[in-house]
């Protein structure tokens, strides 16, 4: 497939953002743009996961409306030029305005990428997601077929696979350079099976398998330091867990299918004997420099478990961005020690970064 070019400018210019947030630090003044823009589109979902609460978060009626997104994605071109813009949800096609939304990006030159279960994924949407030639499509997999299904209901790892087949079929007919990224949180389900998916995912000819761990949900009033303790999910069997972790980096790398770098992986075997495990005092989250979310509503947050900073119904972006707000959750974040493996957010040092850049051109 031909190189976007596009995805060299936001490569590019990524890694300029990048190499200057590590080189200045936290210097009490916004000297960087957002890196990283997510939009929740919408909490509603067809599917009920046993690990997702998502869609107990929101309602319809607090949607944004598909021209209140397209005037926020205009306003993003307009502030970070060549920039990519990850949907997600709930089920982002849920919304039937979802694909037209993904074409007016596409027309005025703003990057996406759709995290979907797949259920809405047809022949006539796999056509029209590789003409609007999209960035990358997140297929979410709990495993392979009995894993799968435990968590989302008979008969939906079967529905996935075919989507993701379309979505493939479509790009190689249209000459796009979509990327398809299969993505899976480890839990004790998928344990077993999670990299005979690693292998399906080479065999089928999708990019890349991306591994998160189980994490505590967001919908919670309550949050607990031991949730885990609480949930069925958690992997519990930590000499097993060590062996598959221990398989996945085999496969990470040149020539390897499995996306997170070798010690976001070996972090995992920590996590999972204790997720509560501080992170060491020289670390510093930096999604305060980079990370810009957009919730449903228009609410802009810079972490999901952070409180909201502003909200796109009322104030540009740039506005939010440098707000007090903004500036206070920046103070929050630098000094949380929460271990955070989400493979979005996971900070790497600059050659993981430059070597997964090369996994995705």
């Amino acid at each position: 497939m031909a190189l976007n070019r596009q995805f060299v400018q936001l490569a590019a210019s990524n890694a300029t953002k990048y190499g200057l947030q590590r080189l200045k630090g936290w210097t009490g003044t916004v000297t960087t743009q957002p890196t990283s823009v997510f939009a929740v589109i919408t909490n509603r979902c067809n599917l009920h996961c046993k690990q997702c609460d998502i869609p107990l978060t929101g309602n319809r009626k607090a949607e944004l409306s598909t021209e209140d997104w397209k005037r926020i994605i205009g306003e993003l071109r307009a502030w970070l030029g060549t920039t990519l813009i990850r949907w997600s949800g709930g089920e982002p096609f849920v919304r039937k305005d979802m694909i037209d939304i993904i074409e007016y990006s596409s027309g005025i030159g703003v990057l996406t990428g759709v995290n979907t279960n797949g259920h809405y994924i047809t022949e006539a949407m796999a056509e029209r997601i590789a003409r609007a030639n999209v960035f990358n499509m997140n297929f979410s997999f709990d495993g392979m077929r009995a894993g799968h299904d435990h968590v989302r209901g008979a008969g939906q790892f079967d529905r996935v696979l075919a989507a993701a087949r379309r979505v493939n079929e479509a790009r190689r007919r249209f000459g796009a350079t979509t990327k398809i990224i299969i993505k899976v949180t480890l839990m004790k389900t998928n344990l077993e099976e999670i990299v005979e998916l690693a292998d399906l995912v080479k065999s089928e000819g999708f990019d890349t398998l991306s591994v998160s761990p189980l994490e505590e949900t967001f919908a919670t009033d309550a949050p607990s330091k031991m949730w885990f303790q609480r949930s069925p999910l958690w992997v519990t069997d930590m000499k097993r867990l060590d062996e598959v972790i221990d398989a996945l980096k085999e496969r990470t790398g040149a020539g390897g299918v499995v996306f997170n770098s070798r010690s976001h992986l070996e972090s995992m075997k920590e996590y999972f004997r204790d997720p509560n495990i501080p992170t060491p005092p020289d670390f510093k989250c930096h999604v305060g420099e980079d990370h810009f979310r957009i919730n449903f509503n228009g609410d802009v947050v810079m972490c999901p478990f952070k409180g909201v900073i502003g909200n796109l119904a009322r104030q540009s972006p740039t506005q939010i961005w440098k707000s007090p707000e903004a500036d206070e959750r920046r103070d929050e974040v630098i000094s949380c020690r929460k271990k955070c493996l989400i493979a979005c957010l996971y900070k790497r040092d600059f050659t993981e970064y430059a070597g997964l850049l090369r996994k995705l051109i």
